[in-house]
């Protein structure tokens, strides 16, 4: 073998101290005799123990009765025939001193290795970035495609340009390892550091493997750089690219190859943690900039390329801390131009907080800043960094903080994040007279989403219209203040115009990009249709909302707690059980420490009612929804949302026997909708809980006769299926029909089938027997009871007292009379009191009775 080869002819030695990664080996190890011939191909980075890994491998092979031929590369090696020449000669088949060799010998050549050899071959090519010839590395193609069996080539390099290995890999022959195969595990790197007689706490340990990303270089210099350190921790956290060792390597191994151009383009974007072509070329004022970083990439420089929708680029963690400490080096004219176009560039994208970043590392004029907290401040909170923003906020200078647009910006971010009482703080240190027209619209949008928040919509002045389209500029800050408009609009009442603010808001939201705007007054909207009572828009305009977050990735978002709720409200409506449980548990995750107390209040209230619906031991449930209900401020609400709150407030304590609850809810009824159906429905129950069953019916059937005013659209079904249900129980089946029919009638426009399920087993049962003479009702009333028997517990069922008495020695094994002397009344009551139980659970039996009271909770 010619002594110009033979120092490249075998792996180089690394000495001890080699930390085996399996990866390697078991992609080396999958190609065994038995199957197709194969090529691996290794490309990492400088550094990242390419070789390392290879030469330990090949350090093995006899053992594993393997043989290994390996060359590494030069640049003279670009010759196809000086290439052939020594990978011939490296494999032992040819005369070394005959010069010329063609790419049919190298075949050749390793044919007769092959041969000669009684367990697998690996050729290995080391360095494989050195070759940029065509005829050289068409060479290598043609060796991998027709290798013979028992061989494996290995082609290693920091990147492999041009080699045409997409031929190999549609040839089904090609193993491909990259950098992530070639990282330190954390296993791995805690090994090194054992080799310094380091041992790194957990926390320090990912540390390092974050700054390092498990590239071997990095790894190794950390370990010498800690070696013999008393704080391990403050050393290691000053480990960054910009550490001399680091600095030095990157420098002599990357970068001082690169042209001009292209460093300038690296330290343009140096800040950026991932970033889009047109985000370079906006940076770095260089319009091919996506090519020369898509070259570093293909090249293994600390660069990778991510795909995605918009593909990007990502330096690597290293790579990044040593070019942003290269352009603080830089001319100051140079770093402010720089971060002047990226706060163009950020503004247009509106990626706010970077916007404000760039800003200030820009040095801008605390006046200029202050005024683009206002703005930008804005856009980021409502891109949900409120947190990010009062962190930047804390880095400003003194004077910076204390300005109109600095102090605006602290006033919405602590009000996103739940601390009203700050908030408060920072609007009264609010300088008016010192702030722009501008300035001052934004901060009467968050004085009234301040108001909105804490519930005050009645005390605020209306604010003035809001002219805006968004196409000014100011489209964000126009769609807030018409969300925040559409809001106090639906709480006074008018509905028209609170549609039409809040359909402009979603329209100018979208134009501005601000996709949780647009959520909100998607999610605003689907409010609206509650308080018009309409349960088909509900469910429109709330599936409109969680389809947009759907598409947005926000329906965890606290901007789509409201459509949670209502689509869960619809949910419920409807006895769509498995529908109104996921939707309430959305609302719950997605509720945030900004959520107004009263969505929050609401939503607690809500998920308490869909609870009990199910609930085998409601108690809780019930429990959870008085404490909500004590804590409503009944004078701002809503008189549709009053009368019917306190009526599943009455049914929920009558149900669990909380008697005293049932009294608040009938003389808060008396003081807030007196007259109304509600009303009526109300004092109905307290009558049946008593017993007094001819009383209720007249005073229903009063009501009904004489149209007593129902809030909501569903009462007025409730009082037809109670009136059914009372009717039926007076024998007097031609008017319980004709009740049953109405309601039908009633309920089928918006699917309501939960006035049918809170009427207990004996509505269920009148629905049933009318079956086929409802006419065209009869499929609504079929769909009706369909969901009534997917039902489980949870149905409303009045006993009063003496039942609820009765009903909890029914499991025992006492008798009739036994029962009467205990509860010290006569047998004969006791018998009239049962008969009442089977009625209302629909049952025939007391073992029957004892199962259905447990279904529904009345048991336990």
């Amino acid at each position: 073998m010619p002594e110009r080869i033979a120092a490249r002819a075998r792996p180089p030695s690394f000495g001890c101290g080699l930390i085996p990664r399996s990866r390697v080996e078991e992609a080396l190890a999958s190609r065994d005799s038995a199957r197709r011939p194969a090529v691996v191909s290794v490309t990492a980075p400088a550094g990242a123990g390419k070789t390392a890994a290879l030469a330990q491998w090949a350090a093995g092979a006899v053992e594993r009765s393997e043989y290994t031929a390996w060359l590494t590369l030069v640049p003279a090696d670009n010759d196809p025939h000086v290439l052939a020449d020594e990978l011939c000669a490296v494999l032992g088949g040819m005369d070394a001193r005959r010069a010329g060799s063609a790419p049919e010998d190298v075949v050749s050549a390793i044919a007769g290795a092959a041969r000669r050899v009684a367990g697998h071959l690996f050729v290995v090519v080391d360095d494989v970035q050195q070759l940029h010839e065509r005829a050289a590395l068409d060479l290598l193609v043609h060796a991998g495609r027709f290798l013979p069996e028992r061989v494996t080539l290995v082609l290693s390099g920091r990147f492999q340009s041009a080699i045409g290995l997409h031929r190999l890999h549609l040839d089904g022959t090609l193993v491909a390892l990259d950098s992530g195969d070639l990282a330190f595990t954390h296993a791995e790197a805690r090994e090194i550091l054992a080799q310094h007689a380091l041992t790194l706490e957990s926390g320090d340990l990912d540390l390092l493997m974050t700054r390092t990303g498990g590239w071997a270089a990095g790894v190794r210099m950390a370990a010498v750089m800690l070696a013999g350190c008393d704080d391990i921790g403050a050393r290691l956290a000053e480990f960054s690219g910009d550490t001399r060792t680091v600095a030095d390597y990157l420098t002599d191994e990357i970068l001082a190859a690169l042209p001009e151009d292209v460093r300038s383009v690296l330290l343009a974007t140096a800040h950026e943690e991932h970033f889009s072509v047109r985000c370079a070329e906006a940076l770095s004022g260089q319009p091919d900039a996506g090519r020369m970083l898509d070259q570093l990439a293909r090249r293994n420089c600390m660069v990778t390329r991510q795909e995605g929708p918009e593909p990007g680029f990502r330096y690597h963690p290293l790579m990044r801390s040593y070019l942003v400490a290269e352009l603080v080096r830089q001319p100051y004219a140079v770093r402010a131009a720089i971060h002047a176009r990226a706060v163009d560039w950020f503004i247009a994208e509106g990626a706010h907080l970077r916007a404000l970043e760039h800003a200030a590392t820009a040095g801008f004029t605390a006046a200029r800043l202050s005024d683009m907290l206002a703005r930008e401040g804005a856009g980021a909170v409502a891109d949900g960094h409120a947190p990010a923003l009062l962190a930047f906020i804390a880095t400003l200078p003194a004077e910076t903080v204390v300005l109109p647009g600095a102090v605006l910006a602290q006033a919405a971010a602590q009000l996103d994040c739940g601390d009203a009482t700050a908030a408060d703080v920072a609007l009264e240190r609010f300088a008016e007279d010192d702030a722009s027209p501008t300035v001052r619209a934004i901060a009467d949008s968050i004085r009234l989403q301040r108001a909105l928040w804490s519930g005050a919509a009645f005390e605020v002045a209306s604010p003035p219209p809001v002219p805006g389209s968004g196409s000014d500029g100011h489209g964000l800050i126009d769609a807030q203040r018409l969300l925040c408009q559409g809001w106090l609009l639906l709480i006074r009442g008018d509905l028209t115009r609170a549609t039409a603010e809040l359909e402009r808001a979603d329209a100018v939201a979208r134009v501005a990009g601000a996709g949780r705007v647009a959520l909100a007054a998607l999610s605003a909207l689907a409010m609206a249709a509650v308080a018009a009572d309409t349960v088909v828009a509900m469910d429109r305009r709330s599936g409109a909302a969680l389809e947009y977050a759907r598409a947005k990735g926000l329906l965890d978002d606290p901007a789509a707690v409201t459509a949670h709720v209502v689509a869960a409200w619809v949910a419920y409506q409807r006895c769509e059980f498995g529908a109104a449980e996921e939707r309430i548990a959305a609302a719950v995750r997605a509720t945030g420490p900004g959520t107004p107390p009263a969505l929050a209040g609401l939503t607690r209230g809500i998920r308490a009612v869909i609870e009990l619906d199910g609930a085998e031991r409601p108690y809780q449930a019930a429990l959870e929804l008085h404490e909500v209900v004590r804590t409503v401020d009944w004078s701002r609400m809503p008189l549709r949302a009053t009368g019917y709150a306190l009526l599943i407030q009455l049914r929920t304590a009558l149900r669990v026997g909380e008697l005293n609850w049932a009294a608040e809810s009938v003389a808060r009824v008396e003081q807030l909708v007196p007259g109304t159906m509600e009303a009526v429905l109300v004092h109905t129950g307290m009558q049946l809980q008593r017993g007094r069953h001819a009383a209720a019916r007249a005073r229903l059937d009063s009501a009904l006769r004489d149209g007593a005013p129902g809030l909501t659209r569903r009462v007025p079904v409730d009082a037809l299926v109670l009136a059914a249900a009372l009717a039926a129980d007076d024998g007097d089946a031609a008017g319980a029909h004709q009740a049953m029919t109405q309601a039908l009638d009633k309920a089928m426009p918006d699917t309501l089938v939960r006035p049918f399920r809170d009427g207990g087993p004996a509505a269920a049962r009148l629905l049933a027997e009318g079956l086929g003479r409802y006419g065209h009702r009869d499929g609504f009333a079929q769909l009706v009871l369909e969901r009534l028997g997917r039902a489980g517990a949870g149905c409303t069922v009045l006993l009063t007292p003496r039942e609820l008495e009765l009903l909890v020695e029914l499991p025992s094994m006492r008798t009739t009379e036994e029962i009467a002397g205990s509860l010290y009344v006569s047998v004969n009551t006791v018998k009239t009191h049962l008969r009442s139980i089977y009625r209302k659970l629909d049952v025939s039996s007391r073992r029957d009775a004892v199962a259905s009271a447990r279904g529904i909770g009345l048991l336990s």
